[in-house]
């Protein structure tokens, strides 16, 4: 019994530093939780915004572009409509891979591939609101600013004047 109530007044007398270490521990952890989810978050969105580029200009250096002859291209659209239409639903005037809210800028140039061996590039602008931004009073969005530009670059392998 003696030594029980030694071992409880050891406890309560080292007990009285763990409030503080936990005061301070656990926001800095939840802080770095959410930093974490915020940035893998950016990064997925990052990756499928490249993914979406790459098609924007796979469309342009193998299949001609806007050229009658691209046979990915039957809707008839300009390929920077094409590429904006993967990234922004503009019916709903929302974005399908990020929280942004204005619709991306595309540029592709150029729109159809003259000749093989042009250089043909695609760059999107876009925006991403992090997910923990309300929580931490914006300190995440310093992290990852806003707008995101991204630029993918190819030569062309064919061209509609041969």
């Amino acid at each position: 019994m003696d030594k029980l109530r030694k071992f409880l007044l050891a406890k309560k007398e080292n007990g009285s530093s763990e409030l503080p270490t936990t005061l301070i521990l656990l926001p800095l952890s939840i802080f770095l939780l959410f930093a974490l989810i915020d940035v893998s978050f950016y990064m997925v969105t990052r990756a499928q915004v490249q993914n979406i580029l790459h098609d924007g200009v796979r469309q342009v250096a193998l299949y001609g572009g806007n050229s009658a002859n691209a046979p990915l291209n039957n809707t008839g659209k300009d390929v920077n409509q094409l590429v904006l239409d993967r990234l922004w639903d503009s019916g709903t005037k929302t974005c399908k891979v990020s929280s942004c809210s204005a619709p991306p800028t595309v540029t592709c140039t150029p729109p159809e591939a003259a000749r093989v061996g042009d250089t043909v590039s695609c760059t999107v602008t876009y925006s991403y609101k992090p997910v923990a931004n309300d929580f931490f009073f914006g300190f995440t969005t310093n992290i990852t600013k806003p707008p995101y530009t991204l630029t993918s670059t190819s030569v062309s392998e064919t061209g509609i004047n041969g």
